[in-house]
């Protein structure tokens, strides 16, 4: 990946030069893999220290993403990062793709129209709702998003 760049409103934008780097994948934007992944993902999170719940966010942020990407890029290829930045205190997710477009964060939930069922557009909303921090980044052909989790303290 490119250096990082700053995020335009100070939030950290990638870890730190201290961080350490425990998965970086690239698959194919293809729901086949999204099991997979999430579960990869999870699995270095839990083995590095992440507590149950941290886990089960980030496995869930994952998953968001990573189907946003087939439903939107699909076929395209798609690069997960995680990272412990101690220094700064947190989890850092980025889930990007080579596709076209990048994501748009909603505000709120999507509506709910009396007696239709939802078919999607949740994916986003859920991110920001489960993160720390979630926003969309560009680093030259790759979009996605980055999100990130405390790295709560020990007991």
């Amino acid at each position: 990946m490119p250096a990082p760049t700053p995020s335009t409103n100070g939030r950290l934008v990638w870890p730190s030069a201290a961080a350490r780097v425990l998965a970086d994948y690239i698959l194919i934007a293809e729901r086949r893999y999204a099991r997979d992944l999430r579960a990869i993902v999870a699995d270095r999170a839990a083995r590095f220290g992440a507590g149950d719940e941290i886990v089960d966010g980030i496995r869930s942020c994952v998953g968001e993403v990573f189907n946003n990407a087939c439903v939107h890029a699909a076929g395209s290829l798609t690069r997960t990062v995680l990272a412990k930045d101690v220094a700064a205190g947190r989890w850092v997710v980025e889930v990007l793709d080579d596709g076209p477009g990048m994501p748009v964060f909603p505000d709120e939930a999507p509506a709910i129209v009396a007696g239709a069922e939802a078919e999607g557009g949740y994916g986003l909303w859920v991110v920001k709702s489960l993160a720390a921090e979630a926003f969309p980044r560009t680093c030259g052909e790759w979009s996605g998003v980055v999100f990130t989790f405390v790295i709560e303290a020990a007991p």
